[in-house]
């Protein structure tokens, strides 16, 4: 039997209580994040139709939200490796490694930045290796050339 996705990183942080209260930092549990990305996805042919789904996640915490957007295009029969390239952004250090670890070990194309969505500041950027294997800086710029010349 398959083993199933969990944010597993996530889950524990919140467990051991390594929360920033102060400046509200709370993950998402999986089940919930799961439940979003299948409404988020949608339909698996208009995915395969797009070739990518391209993603944004502006405070990625442990990942939680990018793994289960790979966990929901699979469960429709989406090769995510193929099919899903997410940028994440976190302030907190701890989180991006979170991220780039979880994604790295589920092979899912990433762009992991330190950084902070709202001033746009990025400090740092750390490339998934699924990210370098696909091919995605390549694969990215013609997506986006394509979506903006359609427009």
């Amino acid at each position: 039997e398959a083993v199933g996705f969990d944010d597993v990183l996530g889950g524990l942080y919140m467990e051991l209580d390594l929360g920033n209260a102060r400046t509200g930092q709370f993950f998402t549990p999986y089940p919930v994040s799961k439940m979003m990305a299948m409404i988020v996805v949608g339909d698996a042919d208009q995915v395969r139709a797009s070739g990518v789904l391209d993603a944004a996640e502006p405070a990625c915490g442990a990942g939680g939200m990018v793994i289960a957007l790979a966990d929901a295009l699979q469960q429709m029969g989406v090769n995510y490796a193929l099919h899903l390239h997410v940028t994440c952004t976190d302030v907190d250090l701890r989180c991006v490694h979170m991220t780039y670890l979880q994604a790295s070990l589920l092979h899912i194309p990433a762009i992991v930045q330190h950084g902070n969505s709202l001033s746009s500041e990025v400090w740092s950027r750390w490339y998934t290796p699924a990210h370098i294997l696909g091919g995605w800086a390549h694969r990215l710029q013609q997506h986006r050339e394509r979506k903006w010349s359609a427009h």
